[in-house]
């Protein structure tokens, strides 16, 4: 008996250990990470491209006239608000008196990359504040327990400018990122870093913690000659009046203002910004104007961001016969081969230092160097709109005069642009 029971215990001892192998003990997840571990692309269903913005807002958009902003909005009613994105769970999930919903960043859902809503009332939610390009995975059930086997779902929100934002409280509020930039190709302005809104004096407890826990805000920035700070834990207050004069003054003037202002921009990185005036139109829009232009985003694309403030009940703003009209030209007059580089002329006229205003393009634009403000005199405007065919010209022409260099392309195009361009010109080149 006494070598039957060794016997067990040796078996025993080999079973523990082939387990421990098979399923590490010491280091078991909780129920829902392990099955969620899983999950494999081929089980995610993937929604179609999202869109957040409301219909009339849509329309807008994809009317290629600026000026026809009265058509949809009259700055007398609040539709500057998101519609959000859809989180539909419907075919997922019994009937039942409430549901829950989670949605995380990783289809791995780790609790520190997740969030859950309980006690739903429908299948259905609209989640705001998205970015543009963002991908997000959810998943729905009728308790916190049934999560763990419910279906996920992948939702990838679209391009389509701007991205406005819904904060409780605060009204005329959009990311001025996600426009096109002319001054790296294929690039696009980055979000997250300069909000322009309208005054703060509505906002409560949940409406400042998005600007600061959810948008990671660290700086507010106040144009008005009211100096009111709502106190927001862990953003930063500076008042920088500027008074409410017309559009010629705003332009022409406040030299000390708009230093003081670039100079707070220039840390977005570190320090994102929300600015505003009173209504976040037209001191918050001479400054929205100035640095969207120096970042090189397209005239049409300013003019609609000028102009969404329609959407909101700040009052009518139009594109023609406005101070955005007055803005353009003045700032016509500047030298410079595009918009972007007449905006950095007239900001340079202030007093703002070129390495200030080139270190902000770096920081708004992914891949952007100050070589880059040499390189793009080479290239015609229209670029990103020419054919492939007519970029390889372009490009193999520069080459070949030794105004730009093969190592800078990578630099310089889009990546597809890039990949096809280099192999052709390789192929060319070893041929001859």
């Amino acid at each position: 008996m006494k070598t039957f029971g060794t016997i067990i215990i040796i078996i025993s001892a080999f079973a523990f250990t082939i387990s421990k192998n098979l399923v590490d003990l010491d280091n078991i997840q909780p129920l829902n990470e392990k099955f969620i571990s899983l999950k494999t692309e081929s089980n995610i269903i993937e929604d179609k491209i999202s869109d957040f913005h409301t219909p009339e807002q849509l329309k807008y958009i994809k009317d290629e006239k600026p000026e026809n902003i009265d058509k949809y909005a009259h700055g007398d009613k609040d539709l500057s608000r998101p519609k959000g994105n859809k989180l539909d769970f419907s075919n997922d999930v019994a009937d039942s008196s409430s549901y829950v919903l989670q949605y995380s960043s990783s289809k791995h859902f780790e609790k520190e990359k997740s969030k859950t809503i309980k006690n739903l009332k429908n299948k259905i939610y609209y989640l705001k504040n998205l970015k543009l390009n963002q991908t997000i995975y959810y998943r729905g059930a009728v308790n916190v327990e049934g999560l763990v086997n419910s279906r996920i779902h992948k939702l990838t929100v679209n391009t389509l400018t701007p991205r406005n934002l819904d904060i409780p409280g605060l009204d005329n509020v959009r990311d001025i990122g996600g426009y096109k930039t002319c001054l790296k190709k294929g690039a696009v302005i980055k979000q997250g870093l300069y909000y322009r809104t309208a005054r703060p004096e509505g906002l409560k407890a949940e409406g400042k913690r998005i600007l600061s826990k959810e948008l990671g805000i660290k700086r507010e920035i106040n144009l008005r000659g009211t100096n009111y700070n709502p106190k927001i834990e862990g953003i930063s207050y500076h008042f920088i009046p500027i008074n409410n004069a017309d559009g010629n003054t705003r332009f022409d003037k406040y030299n000390h203002e708009y230093k003081k202002v670039f100079d707070l921009i220039s840390e977005a990185d570190k320090y994102p910004i929300y600015l505003h005036c009173h209504a976040g139109a037209d001191r918050t829009g001479v400054m929205s104007f100035a640095l969207l232009a120096l970042l090189g985003a397209e005239y049409k694309d300013i003019a609609k961001d000028y102009a969404f403030t329609s959407f909101s009940t700040q009052g009518k703003r139009y594109v023609k016969h406005s101070q955005l009209e007055t803005w353009m030209k003045k700032l016509q007059k500047f030298e410079g081969k595009n918009l972007a580089e007449k905006c950095k002329n007239w900001l340079m006229k202030k007093g703002i230092k070129e390495r200030v205003l080139e270190h902000i393009r770096e920081i708004f634009i992914d891949g952007y160097s100050q070589s880059h403000a040499k390189w793009n005199k080479y290239f015609p405007e229209n670029f990103d709109s020419l054919s492939i065919d007519d970029k390889y010209k372009v490009v193999r022409k520069l080459l070949i005069e030794n105004k730009i260099k093969i190592t800078h392309l990578k630099d310089i195009l889009s990546t597809n642009d890039y990949q096809v361009i280099l192999k052709r010109y390789l192929l060319e080149k070893n041929k001859n």
